[in-house]
């Protein structure tokens, strides 16, 4: 997912993420608030490892 214009596909980029997670965030606070940590464990751990990007991906993937 390469973008032209760097500002504008920034900031689409970060709109996403940030709505998909609250999404989850939701999802999972609704089910349990054990899964919290380990939800957030999870997603800095595959930051750290993969990047961001793929960290989004699949968080767009488990919301399916």
């Amino acid at each position: 997912m390469l973008f032209a214009d760097g500002t504008a596909s920034l900031r689409r980029f970060f709109f996403i993420s940030i709505t998909a997670t609250k999404r989850l965030f939701l999802v999972i606070r609704r089910f349990s608030p054990v899964l919290l940590p380990l939800f957030f464990a999870v997603m800095l751990s595959g930051i750290y490892s993969q990047g961001p990007l793929s960290v989004m991906v699949r968080i767009m993937d488990q919301g399916n």
